[in-house]
């Protein structure tokens, strides 16, 4: 694995940086592997990105960082810090803590989700660059598109796009996560929040009708709060209506009942969200009401007290919502009945039956990858020891900073 990389920044041709890992405090690794052939990394003016402060999405800034680079076709996203050691003059303290954090959690917690659900990462590193920008860290990670954030209120903002972000979600909750440790009862209650979210919309191999359709890659970034998690979801994140509103309970969890909300499921009164968005057409049966979900759900785990609550989920989606898209296409779920919920579950994949009392959270990377995408999970799933090889329609690229 490469320890180094050299960077090539347009505003400062010729002149070439070398990058090289740094060690992070509270964790020796294991990252993501750089293939061997990464070459130079070159920065062009026309890629660099940051939040904008009006409204958080993603907008070009002038000059200094961030790509379209790397004439081997792999994409990466870089975020820096440029005179990083003046940090403890400015917020750069703070997103330096937090790169740190993201990357002890990263190492310690999501290595079976990578190229899956989070982006593979590869390390910190650290390189001199003189007057013009002093010592730079930036974090490496995969590419994975664009914010959601950013695409809300777009021609892709969809219906079909809501519910894979919900479905998104759903994976990491009951995959064992939660995305703000600091704040749960307010997380992803803000449409800003939605920046952790983003779609690979600039995939070549997706035309715009897929990417509408919700067929594009979902990913999950921004671990820095993150924490594991035993969630308590008691139904889908789908749009369920103004109960939403008015349930105690609501969905079972504070951060997806909030997402939810976000998402436009709570309440399809308002002309302008259900003009824009007609979840009717989306596949989304609506016979079951959320009180009717929930009460289901606790008779199928009181006659099922050993299965784990990602199972019975998965039971509960089959029998209650048929027609929409599930969590696992790959997996055949069998024997759950609406009318009687304490009819026998059988889950298996390829004809192997799996036990309903492991969760979800337990899953290797290869059969969470294969539950996702069948036959296909091996051309889907990027080696965890490198990087996309296809072709992107930009080289590749990267965010500045929040």
């Amino acid at each position: 694995m490469p320890h180094q990389v050299i960077l090539e920044f347009e505003t400062r041709r010729p002149e070439q940086y070398t990058a090289k890992l740094w060690r992070i405090p509270g964790t020796n690794g294991p990252f993501c592997a750089l293939p061997a052939d990464v070459g130079v990394l070159k920065i062009l003016n026309s890629s660099i990105f940051i939040n904008s402060y009006e409204k958080d999405n993603r907008v070009v800034f002038p000059v200094k960082y961030i790509p379209k680079w790397g004439e081997n076709g792999l994409r990466f996203c870089l975020r820096f810090i440029f005179n990083s050691t003046k940090a403890g003059r400015s917020p750069n303290l703070r997103f330096l803590d937090r790169l740190v954090h993201e990357a002890n959690f990263y190492t310690a917690h999501l290595l079976n989700l990578v190229g899956i659900l989070v982006p593979h990462h590869f390390g910190i590193f650290t390189m001199e660059t003189g007057a013009w920008a002093g010592r730079v860290m930036f974090s490496m990670t995969q590419w994975c598109g664009t914010p959601w954030k950013t695409l809300m209120g777009s021609k892709l903002d969809t219906a079909a796009n809501r519910l894979l972000v919900g479905r998104t979600l759903e994976m990491f909750h009951d995959l064992g996560f939660l995305l703000n440790s600091r704040e749960p009862e307010v997380s992803m209650g803000n449409p800003r929040d939605f920046c952790q979210i983003l779609l690979d919309v600039d995939d070549p191999q997706a035309t715009l009708e897929q990417c509408q359709r919700g067929q594009a890659r979902c990913y999950i970034v921004g671990f820095a709060y993150a924490e594991p998690h035993e969630c308590e979801r008691l139904v889908p994140l789908l749009p369920i209506g103004p109960e939403l509103f008015s349930s105690l309970t609501g969905i079972g969890c504070d951060e997806l009942d909030n997402a939810a909300i976000v998402l436009g499921f709570g309440d399809r009164r308002k002309p302008s969200l259900s003009a824009a968005f007609d979840f009717s057409t989306a596949n989304h049966a609506r016979e079951c009401t959320l009180a009717e979900a929930i009460k289901w759900h606790a008779d199928f785990s009181a006659a099922h007290p050993t299965f784990s609550n990602s199972s019975v989920l998965i039971a509960q989606r089959r029998a209650l919502f048929p027609e929409v898209a599930p969590l696992y296409p790959a997996l055949c779920v069998e024997g759950v009945s609406p009318e009687d919920p304490t009819r026998e579950l059988k889950l298996s994949e390829a004809g192997n039956v799996l036990d309903p009392a492991i969760s979800s959270g337990r899953w290797t990377r290869e059969e969470l990858g294969y539950r996702l995408w069948g036959a296909l999970s091996k051309a889907r799933t990027i080696p965890r020891t490198a990087v996309p090889s296809r072709t992107p329609r930009i080289d590749s690229g990267s965010t500045a900073s929040e």
